[in-house]
């Protein structure tokens, strides 16, 4: 258990004059004497006083301090048949350095027991778990964020025709993919929307398309580019605009293209980890199992 606390306060002291009469003889130039402090007993106002208290309560197994330790938690699981459960919370746009920093080290842990079940190390699982727990984090963040801030599809309660909808992450239905429209201005001289057809995903509302072929709701190409259109669109959010509830480009360039499409390489580790974090069990014992077979072939 930690925690501590804090006390912030400030008074002020008030020029005070006691009982008795007050003779002012140029009541012209002189200030009004209402507001003067006549009472000789209270001659101090508090301005503020803040107390902060914080505390942070936990419990963890003083085995996870020793490797002797750590091999009899992983004993116990085998003997149990109980699985490592992942405790994490999805990450939202009020995650904090801490609840990444919390995260982290539950997957990290979780992964490192889990590591040493299949026959590897600790350390291994424990990097390996905590940092794809950042990146997933991460990128569940960055999606929620450009949900909260841009135009989606039904983000207005509009009906979405089928061939527009996408199951999206974790089941949000959600369609991300795809480009929003660049600004034009009709007959009326009113602005309107112009749609674009991105290579991934087609226009923003418009119908599912990967290359200009329709794709599945659902199917393997919905799922991998939804997984990256959180991240891409956070990171390519300088060149979105909102004007009236419709999210535009600002730019449709060459070069406005260009930086989008080179956007896609740092997205990349955000759009795996959370897939490679939902498999991550069956990958460790995959690997430590050939690494087990190439060991014993060596001898």
């Amino acid at each position: 258990s930690i925690g501590y606390n804090t006390q912030n306060s400030k008074t002020k002291t008030l020029s005070t004059i006691g009982s008795g009469t007050i003779n002012i003889k140029d009541q012209t130039n002189s200030s009004d004497t209402t507001k003067l402090n006549r009472d000789t007993d209270n001659s101090k106002i508090d301005i503020y006083d803040v107390k902060r208290d914080v505390s942070v309560s936990a419990q963890v197994d003083a085995r996870l301090l020793s490797e002797s330790g750590r091999a009899q938690i992983a004993d116990d699981l085998k003997k149990s048949k109980v699985g490592f459960i992942d405790v994490t919370t999805q990450a939202n746009t009020a995650q904090t350095a801490g609840a990444y920093a919390i995260n982290a080290t539950a997957r990290g842990i979780g992964q490192g027991v889990n590591s040493m079940i299949s026959g590897g190390e600790f350390k291994d699982g424990f990097v390996i778990g905590s940092t794809l727990s950042v990146f997933s984090d991460g990128a569940m963040h960055m999606r929620e964020s450009v949900k909260n801030d841009y135009d989606y599809g039904g983000k207005n309660g509009e009906e979405v025709p089928a061939n527009a909808k996408s199951d999206g992450v974790n089941g949000d239905g959600v369609k991300l993919a795809g480009s929003h429209p660049e600004k034009s201005i009709d007959k009326h001289n009113k602005l309107k929307p112009k749609e674009i057809e991105a290579p991934f995903g087609g226009s923003h509302k418009g119908k599912r398309l990967f290359n200009k072929q329709e794709y599945p709701q659902g199917g393997i190409v919905d799922n991998t580019l939804e997984a990256f259109a959180g991240p891409h669109d956070f990171m390519s959010s300088w060149n979105y605009e909102n004007i009236d509830g419709t999210t535009y480009l600002k730019s449709d360039s060459e070069w406005a293209n260009i930086g989008s499409g080179a956007l896609l390489f740092p997205s990349v580790p955000f759009a795996i980890a959370p897939a490679i974090l939902n498999n991550i069990n069956t990958i460790t014992n995959i690997k430590n199992a050939v690494e087990y077979n190439n060991k014993k072939q060596g001898e």
